[in-house]
């Protein structure tokens, strides 16, 4: 199937990968959960392309990056990388202090641990409580949900923006 307008997304640390893919395939949006090192950086810079930096449940953007101003950069918070589960939630209640940074917000829940462990399910029961936590993060400034369960996630949305429609009306 030939979806043009959907962006692909390339999950690597390393630079080398990224720069075959981009070369390859074209522009698509470069994941990294290692938080970036100066040749990622460059090659995001140079390719002009989306770039996701995981913040491993620390959602404060270091002074030691001021190159990041110069990118197209989406802030994941990095659940499952937090180191707990008590860590996820912490990082959940504070999703809304990222707006200070004025980035697009990837939220990463679906089928994590957070939610199965704490209700006796499986990554593959957790459906409902997954949908639950999207309308918690889109509520709280995620912009972008990365899913499993594509037509939940996208009912939970149309939810979500008819509620959001509503409250702006009033």
């Amino acid at each position: 199937m030939d979806w043009p307008e959907m962006p692909l997304s390339l999950d690597t640390f390393r630079p080398g990968i990224a720069r075959r893919a981009l070369e390859q395939f074209g522009p698509m949006i470069i994941n990294d959960i290692s938080g970036g090192c100066d040749d990622m950086y460059a090659l995001v810079r140079h390719f002009a392309v989306p770039y996701v930096w995981t913040l491993r449940g620390d959602l404060s953007l270091p002074a030691e990056h001021p190159e990041m101003n110069s990118l197209d950069l989406i802030l994941d918070p990095g659940f499952g990388f937090t180191g707990s589960t008590e860590e996820d939630y912490r990082c959940m209640r504070s999703l809304d202090n990222l707006q200070q940074y004025h980035r697009r917000v990837l939220v990463g829940i679906s089928r994590k641990s957070m939610l199965w462990r704490p209700l006796g399910l499986t990554p593959d029961t957790c459906l409902a409580p997954t949908q639950a936590l999207h309308l918690y993060a889109l509520e709280h400034g995620a912009d972008i949900l990365r899913v499993h369960d594509v037509a939940a996630a996208r009912q939970t949305v149309t939810l979500w923006k008819q509620i959001s429609n509503i409250k702006s009306k009033i």
